[in-house]
């Protein structure tokens, strides 16, 4: 996650069961501030739907379903074709009905 510090500076840290790890050395939050940024339930909910959907985008690669399933049957490939596409849009809609609120490396900050 990324917060701002005290001089408008954004900071990187990770997010632990007891609040935030800030990665530079340098900068110390509060316990109370810290605290803030707890992993919860959302998180862990948002890290499974993750791997569900990198999962769905590596079925989509014809050499990854080889080498898993070589010889797969009618019933097999008619799975492989239609579950991606479910579990993309399972997520999707899931993502969009439970937000998070993090912020990721890459994604901005708002000024406040």
């Amino acid at each position: 996650d990324s917060f701002r510090d005290e001089r408008g500076k954004v900071r990187y840290g990770v997010a632990t069961l007891n609040g935030m790890w800030v990665m530079d050395g340098s900068i110390k939050l509060g316990v109370e501030e810290a605290k803030k940024y707890k992993l919860r339930f959302i998180d862990l909910f948002h890290a499974c739907g993750s791997i569900l959907v990198f999962g769905a985008i590596a079925m989509f690669d014809q050499s990854i379903v080889t080498c898993l399933a070589p010889k797969p049957s009618e019933e097999a490939k008619e799975l492989l074709v239609v579950l991606p596409i479910g579990i993309g849009i399972l997520c999707s809609v899931l993502f969009l009905l439970f937000p998070t609120q993090r912020h990721g490396i890459g994604f901005p900050l708002s000024r406040n």
